[in-house]
């Protein structure tokens, strides 16, 4: 509706705004921003939240306009474990992580050429947490933002994902457009 793009045009003119503020200050700086975990609604869904719709969001034209650098998903609530992740039909469930990142990381780092440290739900406890990392990596994700620090203490995980997943120190991703 004529409402709801008018409210979308004021979220994004805060957010160019940021940027700009950003670039008067140091050019290099990075503008990131945690952003709802599902966009739109895929027909088949049953209706969910969405960033775009609901909360006024549009981090793809964001990307694409150069707005923003980097797309941290919130997909804490996905499970990793979910099996319903189809590619070819785009149909998945909202709650299949690995649906929700191959989403983000085909709009924004495919379709905008920006990056997206997907959300991992330490909330789910260590082996999801395990997982969802692992399942990024074998998707190709740029960077990670494990959410939260509270979660991760509540399994002992500083030590846990020091000693496997994150034992080595990761090399920056690349901003070409900085």
């Amino acid at each position: 509706t004529a409402w709801a793009d008018m409210r979308r045009a004021f979220v994004s003119a805060a957010v160019r705004e940021v940027r700009d503020s950003l670039r008067v200050i140091n050019p290099k700086l990075v503008l990131s921003a945690a952003v709802w975990p599902i966009w739109r609604n895929i027909p088949t869904w049953p209706t969910y939240s969405r960033g775009y719709d609901d909360y006024f969001q549009d981090p793809r034209a964001w990307a694409r306009e150069g707005t923003l650098d980097v797309a941290a998903p919130m997909t804490y609530p996905a499970s990793s474990t979910s099996t319903s992740y189809v590619v070819k039909s785009r149909e998945c469930d909202p709650l299949d992580w690995v649906c929700l990142l191959v989403d983000h990381k085909n709009a924004i780092e495919g379709g905008a050429g920006r990056h997206v440290y997907i959300g991992v739900g330490a909330i789910k406890g260590k082996d999801e947490t395990l997982l969802q990392i692992q399942k990024g990596r074998e998707k190709g994700t740029t960077g990670f933002s494990v959410y939260s620090f509270s979660q991760v203490d509540a399994f002992a995980g500083w030590s846990i994902l020091g000693d496997g997943p994150f034992r080595y120190p990761a090399t920056i991703p690349v901003m070409s457009w900085k």
